[in-house]
């Protein structure tokens, strides 16, 4: 086989891998940066994500993949996950998009929440935009106490739909064993036709 040929085939192999790796992969996941309103925070600063498996309305807590926050005001920090002992969340209303987490305006009476909880509750934070006889509320704890609680706050990141809790950080990327599968097959094939025609001209 002469060079030219060798190249050519080479540069075949190369860019078939190339728009194999390029198909659209799944996610496992979306991130979303909590919104920071240090207005209605009492002087702490949130900063944290929530990762959820899908987007929609009325997302449950089997749809929260994982989250993690930490409250700093100067010296004083307090970070919890959801690896934490004692973790829970309870949630109702809540609605992801591709771009934004959103917790929804409360309707007919039913109560829209979202509440993550560590160390059987003794640390939490939790958004309610209210319901029925429930006020609309945003707070946190870290056992002994309170770090906010502001009630009918006029929460600074909103849409008709409701309080905009988080916004996109970046998707998780899931492999694709159907494109990795692609690619091998199209890269041995090649190399398999490189070898025939190697000792046939040998």
């Amino acid at each position: 086989m002469n060079a030219l040929r060798f190249n050519r085939l080479a540069t075949l192999v190369w860019a078939c891998a190339l728009v194999a790796g390029s198909a659209p992969s799944a996610f496992a996941g979306i991130v979303y940066t909590m919104y920071n309103a240090p207005e209605l925070q009492n002087d702490w600063a949130l900063s944290g994500t929530i990762t959820v498996s899908r987007t929609g309305t009325d997302l449950t807590s089997a749809d929260i993949e994982s989250w993690a926050y930490t409250v700093t005001n100067g010296s004083d920090s307090h970070t919890y996950s959801s690896n934490d002992s004692g973790t829970y969340l309870n949630t109702n209303g809540l609605l992801a998009t591709p771009t934004a987490l959103i917790l929804q305006y409360w309707q007919s009476g039913v109560r829209n929440y979202l509440q993550l909880n560590s160390h059987s509750g003794a640390a939490n934070i939790v958004w309610v935009t209210g319901g029925g006889d429930d006020t609309p509320v945003y707070s946190a704890a870290d056992y002994p106490d309170g770090l906010w609680s502001v009630y009918n706050p006029a929460f600074p990141s909103s849409t008709a739909d409701g309080w905009v809790i988080g916004t996109v950080a970046a998707p998780v990327p899931e492999i694709d064993p159907a494109g990795i599968g692609s690619v091998l097959a199209l890269v041995t094939g090649a190399f398999a036709l490189l070898e025939r025609r190697r000792l046939k001209t040998a």
